[in-house]
């Protein structure tokens, strides 16, 4: 149990507002993180970050005495009313997975393998290194199944049972290995090539690697 000044306040814990330090202004977006509340997740929107970029420029270079009050006034204002601005969610019963709108939302967004799928390093013995080649094995298989389905639909020929086999095929190999939940929304698609990370500059682009021309 966590003592009482460290649940003071927690009324604002919810609140979309600004955290304001002299010259320092930080927006503070609990809606991006609601499941560490034991909400809902839903995907995150743009409250309160279109100027994040000027903000990150302001510091206390510049004329002395300057009146941070009077120039963060209209952050200070919205702290003042922080209390008209608690995000209200709804319970999450299993906050350890996320719903499918936030997920296929998420994973269109993100870094979907952490090291290079292509590549087959050696490790030590006893530490699995595996992970992002499973993965992109398994996303292959969603992608496979939704496929199948898509021309299943779209294909009226004596050649359509075949499309309803692969999808079979696909389906039970992601449920004995217990994947099962990739079929509950469709993947985004899988790169046929994963390039080397000493791949990462197009020898092809005019100027040559540094974008330059002479």
């Amino acid at each position: 149990m966590l003592p009482h000044y460290c649940t003071a306040g927690r009324d604002i814990w919810h609140g979309v507002i600004y955290l304001i330090c002299w010259d320092i202004v930080e927006c503070y977006l609990p809606r991006r993180v609601m499941r560490q509340f034991g909400l809902h997740q839903p995907i995150p929107d743009q409250t309160l970050i279109g100027n994040q970029t000027a903000l990150h420029l302001i510091d206390r270079h510049g004329p002395a005495n300057n009146d941070w009050e009077l120039t963060h006034q209209q952050y200070i204002d919205i702290w003042g009313a922080r209390m008209d601005t608690i995000e209200v969610g709804l319970p999450c019963v299993d906050t350890t997975h996320a719903s499918g709108d936030y997920m296929q939302w998420y994973r269109a967004r993100t870094v979907m393998y952490i090291s290079n799928p292509s590549q087959c390093p050696t490790f030590l013995e006893g530490y699995l290194g595996d992970g992002a080649r499973a993965d992109y094995l398994m996303d292959s298989m969603a992608r496979l199944y939704y496929m199948s389905l898509d021309n299943m639909i779209e294909d009226n020929t004596p050649n359509s049972s075949t499309w309803v086999q692969i999808s079979h095929f696909a389906s039970q190999s992601l449920h004995a290995v217990g994947e099962s939940t990739r079929l509950d929304l469709r993947p985004p698609p899988v790169p046929v090539y994963v390039r080397h990370p000493h791949q990462a500059h197009d020898p092809h682009r005019v100027g040559g690697q540094h974008g330059g021309s002479r």
